[in-house]
């Protein structure tokens, strides 16, 4: 499967149209922008060639919508005329307005095509304008919007990702491809890149005990990068925040069903970026990279960054994870923290009192296969936060279910 399909079918399954749907009609909207511009011309070569594309989109978009209600699970549409087409529509009450119009349109194209005979420029143009209205009018009714509102960007649930990967195809559009290429590339980063930025740790010191949270959050770059003496010693432009790591990002793509190959081919050919503020990029500009700046390479950057994001969320529509709940862990009586599930397991270091409150995440039966144990972690005195973690035995303590005050994933 070649990745515009690839993506055209997983666009499709998030968006509930049918994939093959979906693909005829992103081919028919190329085929109309096409037209539109050579159906325009006076010349009656251009213009006739602009009918020809013209009528191949309009047939796209009555396929494109007998397929999409069923009617190819019965009858053999791909073998029907332009005429058997608008009848079949018709039978299945979907009028084609302008029927009449589009017929004469047919048989204008064919003596074009294999009888070498020319239009009239503002014969075309009549045939243009009758297309657009019948098309627009049939698939609003069939998929609820017309062509031109057909679009990859759609099918993205997020709505940052969507803006840009929307911003990203009017740059290709503009033919302003190196502002498509930074474009996309904010998409990768924030669909996942971002799993691989350290900046959250330049304050954190590995060697002391930890006073935050940071350290516990969701974070896939290499763990020896994830303290402040490393970002101190390595990071000397915004851009060294970000810390992939190749091997992990390979597995992630292969879990999505994709060729880890592709991932390197955006990377390597889209500058590199990282957001400084809410609304300010870090763009890393390299010579090599003027050189990427096509159509064909924006395009190409665009569905495969289109592609990890449906894929992304194809996944997470599959997952299913329980409602995230803690415990709060009010002492009962004075107990030691220890350092494993046991009770003869050495002390942590940390004596909790009767009616102490900290946290816990989970319950767990000891070595010895019988007595419950609570993990715990944290407590508050005289206001000030105290962070350690360990076990106690679960009839120390009565638990309460309460949310996390502290989230522990982005």
């Amino acid at each position: 499967m070649s990745m515009l399909s690839t993506v055209c079918f997983f666009a499709a399954k998030i968006v509930g149209m049918k994939s093959e749907v979906l693909n005829a009609l992103l081919t028919a909207r190329a085929l109309f922008d096409v037209a539109r511009r050579q159906c325009a011309v006076r010349d009656r070569h251009i213009a006739s060639a602009g009918l020809v594309v013209l009528q191949d989109g309009v047939e796209l978009v009555f396929y494109a919508c007998l397929i999409e209600i069923g009617v190819d699970e019965s009858k053999a549409v791909e073998s029907f005329t332009f005429d058997q087409l608008i009848g079949e529509l018709k039978r299945a009450g979907l009028v084609v307005a302008k029927s009449g119009t589009l017929k004469a349109m047919n048989k204008q194209r064919v003596l074009i095509k294999h009888h070498a005979q020319l239009a009239e420029p503002a014969a075309v143009q009549h045939y243009f304008d009758a297309s657009l209205l019948a098309t627009d009018g049939l698939l609003t009714k069939v998929i609820g919007k017309p062509l031109q509102q057909v679009v990859l960007a759609d099918a993205i649930t997020k709505t940052e990702l969507r803006i840009l990967v929307t911003e990203a195809t009017a740059h290709i559009e503009e033919r302003r491809y190196m502002d498509a290429l930074i474009t996309t590339r904010k998409v990768l980063f924030l669909a996942l890149e971002a799993d691989y930025d350290i900046a959250r740790w330049k304050d954190y010191d590995s060697a002391q005990p930890a006073t935050k949270f940071e350290h516990l959050l969701v974070n896939k770059a290499p763990y020896y990068t994830r303290n402040k003496q490393w970002i101190k010693d390595h990071v000397r432009n915004p851009l060294d925040y970000l810390q992939l790591d190749l091997k992990g990002v390979e597995a992630e793509m292969i879990g999505l069903g994709l060729d880890p190959e592709e991932f390197l081919n955006v990377w390597r050919l889209t500058p590199q970026v990282y957001p400084v503020s809410d609304n300010a990029w870090s763009i890393k500009m390299e010579p090599r990279n003027q050189s990427s700046a096509t159509e064909e390479t924006a395009r190409y950057c665009l569905d495969v960054v289109i592609s990890i994001l449906l894929r992304q969320q194809l996944r997470k529509s599959l997952s299913r994870f329980p409602e995230y709940r803690s415990w709060k862990v009010r002492l009962l009586r004075s107990q030691a923290v220890l350092k494993r599930a046991s009770l003869d397991s050495e002390h942590a270091g940390v004596m909790l009192e009767e009616g102490a409150v900290c946290n816990s995440l989970f319950q767990v039966t000891g070595f010895d296969g019988i007595r419950e144990f609570v993990y715990v972690f944290s407590f508050e005195r005289g206001g000030e936060p105290h962070f350690f973690e360990g076990y106690i035995p679960i009839e120390a303590c009565e638990l309460e279910v309460k949310l996390p005050l502290h989230p522990l994933t982005k």
